[in-house]
């Protein structure tokens, strides 16, 4: 078991963009299910505590994905400055995702 884990999802995904200009990268559908749900389902399968999920391009479109799920063990950092890095998850504005119960 896995206590935290990140998935970094704030990129501006300009590698995937001639395949799809307008949905965001963690979005595109691979076999029908979003990409990002792929590493969600794979996390929760090994039992990890908490997924934090970074956000920034196109954050609305995720967020409104994430909260469809009503997972309460997901917990969103918006990132309103992309460094172009991967983030320190203890600089990031971290908030955890109301149950939608």
């Amino acid at each position: 078991m896995i206590d935290t884990a990140i998935i970094l999802a704030a990129g501006l995904g300009k590698r995937m963009r001639d395949f799809d200009p307008v949905i965001p990268k963690p979005l595109i559908k691979v076999n029908n299910k979003p990409f990002i749900q792929y590493a969600i389902d794979l996390l929760n399968e090994i039992r990890t505590k908490e997924i934090i999920i970074n956000v920034h391009y196109k954050s609305d479109e995720i967020l409104k994905f994430i909260k469809s799920l009503s997972q309460n063990n997901i917990i969103v950092s918006d990132e309103s400055c992309l460094l172009y890095t991967s983030p320190s998850p203890r600089d990031a504005t971290l908030s955890r995702m109301p149950s939608s119960a």
